[in-house]
């Protein structure tokens, strides 16, 4: 135990009674590389039982330790830079290594990849790096005491900073699309990052590109070392020029002479710049149809067109821009109002109608549409027969109007005839038989009032033309009761022929006539009142 070894006899073969055997045991050092030598001598006795001789247990008579060979380890070895650029004047500096040993240690180069190694001095000082590459560079302890001769590595690498092409200027416009960056030629394999100096022109997500702004920004592509290359880096400048605007929605303007001023909508457009405008003179006659403010404001002024250029102002990511819309500027169309429809009654008087309400201020013209039932001169209407016609009341164009025209319909109701007794006789008042122009109403000629007679039915009678003696006996009677029966007082047909082209008409506004004729006369084509009768 005082040498620290321990033996199991039982481990050990067995030697004969009364013989010695020696054992050399060699130990693994547990610190440190190499073995101890230790010699062990063992032997078995006798021992009498019961006068019977048998053998002893073995038993260890001696053991000695032989100075023992110690392989140390070598610990710390390094260099101040395992890795150097070539060209380097700085050299790595080596720290040596320690071990339990106190033996020398000296330095030498003793492989690597390097074409050229690097130069070492015995004592360590390191004056050459050598070429691209890795060198070898070997520590050995020297053999002390107890110990043997060691040796470690450290491994010096030489390498180089790879060139790049193909990473050139990188031209863009604001609003492209996002791209993928194509990583610089290189002669190294290590991979590439990539970073955006300026994150207000573009940002960078792995290899692609995202377009933010207009203006420049320095891509950097980084290669991580790889082998014999260093890590390094090289540049290339993105330039994001401003797009240009599209514009939109300035469309076409029609106005009219009479419109007010009004402003300007500014064009769609996706750029943030102010909008100002000017305008041109389409007209031959040098007279602008409008005017415009910068700001947008358009006046009307002539007839014609002019043309309206929208000018919107550069901002951070758009250049500038213009669109141009044209302003035509025609007469305005009146407004045109107030022109009721009419309804009259087959025998009513001639009336004016009543011009309609304009915005313009020229005059109106009428027409009938319908003259069977109503004619129209200037103002006046004259009423001819049953139905409807259209009244259209017309007006040139004048000043800053075109022309209009509004419509309205005169409806012509069958008038209720009135009638009197007189005489045994049923007599129609005179101004609600018949009404035809050019006479007055209630008037017509001598064969228009015949047949309208001998064609009323009224009250289921049949009706006829009076004769001469019968109207001379009705106005005998009185003129009071027809006046109040809203006769007219004038001439009226009767059936008695004067002569081959003529008929006897009764004068009521004069009597009998004291001409020596038997009584007035009329033209036939003539225009008289019309009354008829019935016993």
């Amino acid at each position: 135990s005082a040498t620290g070894l321990v033996v199991n006899p039982k481990l050990i073969t067995q030697p004969a009674v009364g013989v010695k055997d020696t054992y050399v045991v060699t130990m693994n050092n547990s610190s440190g590389s190499g073995t101890t030598l230790a010699t062990v001598v063992v032997s078995r006795g006798s021992v009498k039982i019961d006068s019977i001789l048998m053998a002893s247990e073995v038993k260890i008579d001696s053991i000695v330790m032989s100075s023992g060979i110690i392989t140390p380890i070598l610990s710390g070895f390094s260099l101040s830079a395992a890795s150097v650029a070539f060209g380097t004047t700085t050299m790595p500096i080596i720290t040596a290594p320690t071990s339990a040993s106190s033996g020398a240690i000296s330095y030498a180069v003793t492989g690597g990849t390097s074409t050229t190694k690097a130069v070492i001095s015995s004592t360590g000082v390191i004056s050459a790096i050598g070429s691209v590459g890795t060198t070898i560079i070997t520590a050995t302890q020297a053999a002390d005491g107890n110990y043997a001769t060691a040796s470690t590595t450290a491994t010096l690498t030489v390498t180089t900073t790879p060139s790049f092409t193909n990473f050139g200027a990188i031209s863009k416009t604001y609003g492209d699309a996002a791209f993928d960056l194509i990583a610089p030629t290189s002669a190294s394999s290590g991979a590439f990052t990539y970073t955006s100096s300026n994150p207000l022109v573009a940002t960078i997500s792995g290899s692609t590109v995202t377009v933010v702004g207009a203006g420049t920004s320095t891509i950097t592509a980084t290669q991580e070392a790889n082998g014999n290359y260093a890590k390094a880096n090289t540049t290339a400048t993105l330039t994001v020029k401003k797009a240009t605007p599209i514009l939109t929605d300035f469309l076409p303007i029609t106005k009219t002479l009479v419109d007010t001023p009004f402003n300007l909508t500014a064009p769609k457009s996706p750029s943030s710049g102010g909008f100002t405008y000017t305008y041109s003179i389409d007209n031959a006659n040098g007279r602008a149809a409008a005017t415009v403010t910068s700001l947008g404001k358009v006046t009307i002024a002539a007839l014609g067109s002019s043309t309206i250029t929208a000018i919107q102002a550069a901002d951070a990511n758009y250049l500038t821009a213009k669109t141009t819309a044209k302003i035509t500027v025609t007469l305005a169309t009146p407004i045109i109002t107030n022109f009721p429809s009419i309804s009259k009654d087959l025998f009513d008087p001639l009336f004016n109608i009543t011009d309609p309400k304009s915005t313009s201020d020229y005059g109106f013209q009428f027409t009938s549409s319908n003259k069977a039932v109503a004619i129209i001169s200037g103002h006046e209407v004259r009423i001819k027969g049953v139905g409807t016609t259209t009244i259209t009341a017309y007006q040139d164009a004048f000043g800053n109007y075109t022309d209009g025209s509004i419509t309205a319909t005169i409806t012509v109701n069958r008038a209720p005839i009135t009638t009197l007794d007189s005489g045994g006789l049923t007599w129609t008042r005179n101004n609600r038989t018949a009404g035809l122009s050019p006479g007055l109403p209630g008037t017509a000629d001598w064969a228009t009032a015949n047949a309208t007679c001998n064609t009323l039915t009224l009250d289921g009678f049949s009706w006829r033309l009076p004769t001469h003696a019968e109207l001379t006996a009705l106005y005998a009677a009185g003129t009071g009761p027809l006046t109040a029966a809203g006769w007219i007082m004038h001439s009226v047909w009767s059936s008695n022929i004067y002569t081959y082209n003529s008929h006897n008409v009764f004068n009521f506004f004069t009597g009998p006539t004291p001409f020596p004729f038997p009584a007035d006369y009329g033209m036939d084509v003539g225009f008289y009142h019309v009354s008829c009768v019935h016993p």
